[in-house]
């Protein structure tokens, strides 16, 4: 059995620490490789198994989902993986399609009925809930005071589902390309949004805090997602 900490080759969401190659490994004949350093389930061989079992809790809403250990059973020719949740309490994220809403009722109704459809016996769960395609005639309070409606109605203290974030999206009906033909001011806001050292530039300031940096840190991926996000914020509040 060969224990290693470290980042396998071409994995770039996590520091470059101890690299490793999936061919390095086979080399060396084990039977099987218990790997650490990535908070994230994931088996990258199966003959020999190399596994990362994850971490055995989510520290923060990036590490979503039940975290736990694998119970590894090696016999001759022939290698099992049970994978035993350990996690007191686990994030989750979820958007919901909210085109056929017609009130703030049915609004509420939806996240409420979604927030039940998490809850787990003997965990806590901390959900992330978002709603795309609200129709926009529909008069709506703040995210901020439905956030509050759904985190009021947990009393289940066994098995809480605590909502941390909640965001509605109205249904917007604008063409990016008729609107920066139109109007100088959406040119030169959608010009910025695709300038990357803009963005970059704007987000410095958090990125590089000497208490905040520690809990901030982006894939391109992420990166891009919030670019839209903020892109689609904008056009909501315009």
């Amino acid at each position: 059995i060969g224990i290693l900490h470290g980042n396998a080759e071409g994995n770039i969401e996590h520091g470059n620490y101890a690299p490793f190659s999936i061919k390095e490994l086979l080399e060396k004949e084990f039977d099987y490789w218990a790997l650490g350093h990535i908070h994230k389930r994931e088996v990258l061989w199966k003959d020999p198994y190399i596994v990362y079992p994850g971490n055995t809790q989510g520290g923060h809403r990036k590490e979503k989902g039940m975290k736990g250990c694998y119970l590894v059973q090696l016999n001759e020719g022939n290698t099992t993986l049970q994978f035993i949740p350990t996690s007191d309490c686990i994030w989750e994220e979820v958007t919901l399609d909210g085109s056929s809403i017609r009130s703030v009722d049915d609004l509420y109704l939806l996240a409420e009925g979604e927030k039940n459809k998490y809850r787990v016996e003997g965990i806590g769960t901390f959900l992330e809930i978002h709603i795309i395609n609200v129709p926009n005639e529909i008069e709506l309070p703040s995210s901020e005071e439905l956030l509050y409606a759904l985190q009021d109605e947990e009393q289940d203290l066994d098995n809480f589902v605590w909502p941390t974030t909640f965001t509605i999206h109205t249904r917007q009906s604008w063409s990016k390309k008729e609107l920066m033909s139109d109007s100088a001011f959406y040119g030169e806001l959608f010009h910025q949004f695709g300038q990357d050292d803009f963005f970059e530039e704007s987000l410095h300031p958090l990125l590089t805090h000497s208490k905040g940096k520690k809990y901030l840190s982006f894939t391109d991926e992420e990166l891009d997602e919030l670019k839209k996000e903020a892109e689609q914020l904008l056009m909501d509040e315009l």
